[in-house]
């Protein structure tokens, strides 16, 4: 018999996902096989359900011979150092730079650069995690800004009930050629249009369109550009850059959507802002907390007045 104990970073996965991280060399045939022939308890209760989903503390009992555990936490390569915003025991915020994937099979990207932070950190808690650390949600390449890590799977429900409920407020910084003088909130569609390999904004539904919203403060102004405050309402692919567009405000650097004006590796745009509210359980503590790039908005305006991009 092989026993198992879920840690709190174990929780609120599924048996199944769990068992094929911590037996990675037994065949998924032989994980189901394990389930059909009643041979796992959790608690002492069978379980043939491979969906049961795991809580801290939870005992695993599986009733098999010749069963090896050879879970080894994921070997990375060494990293360059993650600019680092927040962090306690449930997750971490970063500041991604321009010209950076947040997630790729291979190469560097944010998310080993994070997962190789926490391994250097503390060695011990990766060699016994099976969550894999992954972003909450993501930035374009050429986007700057705020990223959400959670550090356990209850914390990233969390944060996903919390994002589906609006809890989460996320705004950018975008600089703009045009001028934009008051507030708008637009609301409309977005379609993906497969010829053009980018999203097209427009105020009548198409088929496999999804409503999205928007609201454009201007912050300062020039002749020429508009530093604008975008707040997502909802979170499409490319929503602010591909209503910018429309609005004919295109991004400064942001050539896939209409400008003329090219910034290598980068566009002008930054997710500068989180706040939290109406958070409940394990993330409560974070009701009106804000995490602001404070710094950003004077060196923008003086980009703009200097229109160095």
């Amino acid at each position: 018999m092989t026993t198992l104990i879920i840690t709190a970073n174990d929780a609120e996965q599924t048996l199944i996902n769990y068992l094929k991280k911590v037996f990675k060399t037994l065949p998924l045939s032989q994980i189901y096989r394990l389930f059909r022939t009643k041979k796992i308890r959790v608690n002492g209760k069978q379980i043939t359900d491979f969906k049961f989903r795991l809580t801290e503390n939870d005992k695993i009992d599986i009733y098999e011979s010749n069963l090896l555990v050879n879970y080894k936490p994921e070997k990375l390569p060494k990293e360059p150092p993650i600019d680092l915003v927040y962090e306690d025991d449930n997750f971490l915020i970063v500041d991604k730079p321009h010209n950076l994937v947040v997630h790729q099979p291979y190469g560097s990207n944010l998310d080993t650069m994070v997962r190789y932070y926490l391994q250097q950190k503390n060695p011990k808690a990766a060699r016994e995690q099976t969550f894999t650390i992954s972003h909450q949600y993501r930035l374009d390449k050429l986007t700057k800004g705020l990223i959400i890590y959670p550090k356990h799977k209850i914390t990233q429900n969390a944060f996903y009930e919390a994002n589906q409920n609006g809890s989460i407020i996320k705004k950018y910084l975008a600089i703009c050629k045009g001028q934009l003088t008051k507030t708008l909130d637009i609301s409309g569609f977005i379609t993906h249009v497969e010829d053009e390999m980018k999203m097209i904004f427009s105020m009548e539904s198409y088929e496999q369109s999804k409503s999205c919203t928007t609201i454009f403060t201007p912050l300062f102004m020039t002749k020429n550009f508009t530093l604008i405050e975008c707040q997502l309402i909802t979170g499409r692919k490319h929503q602010i850059r591909a209503t910018l567009q429309f609005l004919n405000l295109p991004i400064v650097g942001d050539t896939k959507y209409g400008s003329t004006i090219t910034s290598p590796q980068k566009i002008a745009l930054y997710a500068y802002y989180l706040g939290f509210n109406n958070l409940t359980g394990t993330l409560s503590y974070l009701n009106e907390k804000e995490f602001i790039l404070k710094e950003l908005i004077p060196n923008l305006i003086n980009q703009m007045k200097l229109e160095k991009w």
